[in-house]
């Protein structure tokens, strides 16, 4: 498998480069992934498609520009303006890939995940970044969020 250790990064700062295009002051909001076939999966690698969410100013103000991409991760689509929304800007360069989220994840929780998304929670009170592993029934067995910064599992039940 090639570049598994940057892998999401690259892919992340690919989309930046496209949505700076139209939107130079684009800043990273969230990325959400989910697994190739909807099942859940214990390998991020089965994360085929991926929603990068930025902040950008628009002519109609303060918005959202998507940019998405489905596995083998080549194309990534146009941005795509959205409804502007409260979240925390997700400093970069990111100290932290999905790969050793994922790795710091398997010490406490070796279950399967059926989506990943890196977000600066605004509810949650943290100071930092996390990827949250959504279980396959989050309902009831609830969400892991890793810590970008600190490398703490946090296990959040409804």
């Amino acid at each position: 498998m090639p570049n598994t250790r940057h892998e999401f990064l690259e892919l992340l700062e690919r989309a930046l480069r496209i949505v700076r295009v139209p939107y130079p002051e684009a800043e990273l909001y969230e990325a959400e992934g989910t697994s190739d076939s909807g099942n859940p999966t214990e390998n991020w690698h089965d994360i085929g498609t991926w929603k990068f969410i930025f902040r950008v100013n628009s002519i109609e103000g303060e918005m959202t520009a998507s940019v998405k991409t489905v596995k083998p991760w080549g194309d990534l689509t146009q941005p795509e303006l959205g409804e502007a929304y409260a979240d925390y800007v997700i400093p970069r360069p990111l100290a932290m890939d999905i790969t050793r989220a994922d790795e710091l994840l398997k010490e406490t929780y070796t279950g399967p995940y059926k989506s990943v998304t890196l977000r600066h929670p605004v509810s949650k009170g943290d100071c930092e970044p996390h990827y949250i592993f959504s279980t396959p029934s989050p309902e009831k067995e609830g969400w892991y969020f890793v810590g970008v910064y600190d490398d703490k599992v946090d296990h959040v039940r409804h």
